[in-house]
């Protein structure tokens, strides 16, 4: 949180280390769950502070790699929703559409929250 609310305030080095301390935080402990949250974070974060296209793409990967690992549904659009719009803005629709179809599909219930209808938006955006 304490990241987000850096990047919200434009200030993008200091919710990158708040990031880096997290995950370091998150490896001596050994928690887990959080972690495709704290890859989705940093991506959004390299891409706001126009970091390389492949870094901020890997972060948002490697996020969608450990959301599916834990099964955590949420976070798993959540990465695929940040992933479907950086390839969106490189004119890649058809792979964006690949990565988020798929998960936004899988809920059946909840379709009014925020996550859900910003995946929606952005699925929209595809078409």
């Amino acid at each position: 949180m304490l990241a987000e609310c850096h990047a919200k305030s434009g200030d993008l080095e200091s919710g990158l280390r708040a990031l880096a301390e997290a995950m370091e935080v998150a490896e001596e402990k050994g928690e887990r769950f959080y972690e495709p949250e704290l890859h989705r974070l940093r991506g959004e974060l390299y891409r706001d502070a126009g970091r390389d296209r492949r870094e901020v793409e890997d972060c948002f990967v490697r996020a969608l790699d450990a959301a599916c690992r834990h099964e955590a549904r949420l976070l798993e659009l959540r990465a695929a929703t940040s992933l479907a719009r950086l390839m969106a803005s490189q004119g890649r629709q058809d792979d964006a559409r690949d990565a988020l179809a798929p998960i936004y599909n899988w809920f059946t219930e909840g379709l009014d929250t925020d996550d859900l209808q910003s995946a929606k938006v952005v699925l929209d955006s595809l078409r």
